[in-house]
């Protein structure tokens, strides 16, 4: 009749919404948040570049040497502890041209932004501000992270 096993196949499934577990045994009234106020909630613990297909420049930065670049980012809100990062698929570019990055590291870090330098594969010459280009794929990325 009407019974569904659950476990007899992958996809097989319930949706549940509108549910709020509470701690205790009082029960409060229903909490509805906004999307945004849930972003910003979220974005305390982790932040991440949009994504692009295109070659799109996700931070400015200057040159510390002539292969170090700091680019500094500014984070949406005050994250719940300064985060670590890491990074995928970028180049520094500049007027005339591009160098790949071969390494990063974190030169500050705060709760309301951070600073990486990061090593171009050679020199970039001087005089120039220094983009952080994603390299054309969406895939690519910086992120930032202070969970628990």
């Amino acid at each position: 009749g009407g019974t569904l096993a659950l476990a007899d196949s992958t996809s097989n499934y319930i949706n549940i919404t509108g549910v709020q577990l509470e701690v205790g045994e009082s029960a409060t009234e229903f909490e509805r948040r906004p999307y945004t106020t849930e972003l910003q909630l979220c974005q305390r613990y982790y932040f991440r570049t949009a994504s692009y297909a295109g070659y799109a420049t996700v931070a400015i930065g200057y040159l510390n040497s002539s292969t170090q670049v700091n680019f500094s980012f500014q984070f949406p809100v005050e994250m719940r502890a300064s985060p670590s990062s890491s990074r995928s698929g970028f180049r520094a570019r500049y007027q005339g041209g591009s160098r790949t990055i071969s390494g990063i590291a974190s030169t500050y870090a705060s709760k309301s932004h951070t600073e990486l330098g990061m090593t171009a594969s050679s020199t970039i010459p001087t005089g120039y501000p220094v983009g952080l280009q994603i390299n054309g794929n969406a895939a690519d990325f910086v992120a930032f992270d202070a969970e628990l």
